[in-house]
């Protein structure tokens, strides 16, 4: 039996995060991969609004979904 093709699309990102020494406030940092687009955050919302310029049509709560437990 044939299995249908079924199109995929990736977008790939690379995150960093560190801890600022003199503040102890978490930042960071997000780029987009294929088109080097990268910004600075000091929260996650920043960074997922950056995220949903490359996906926008998603429905998917990243916060949630990266905390749900065996996930990683």
């Amino acid at each position: 039996m044939i299995d249908s093709y079924h199109a995929v699309e990736w977008e790939t990102f690379v995150v960093r995060v560190w801890r600022e020494a003199s503040s102890g406030a978490w930042r960071g940092e997000i780029v987009h991969v294929s088109d080097r687009a990268a910004i600075h955050f000091a929260s996650f919302a920043q960074a997922e609004e950056f995220v949903r310029r490359y996906v926008p049509d998603t429905k998917i709560d990243l916060l949630q979904d990266m905390t749900e437990p065996g996930d990683l």
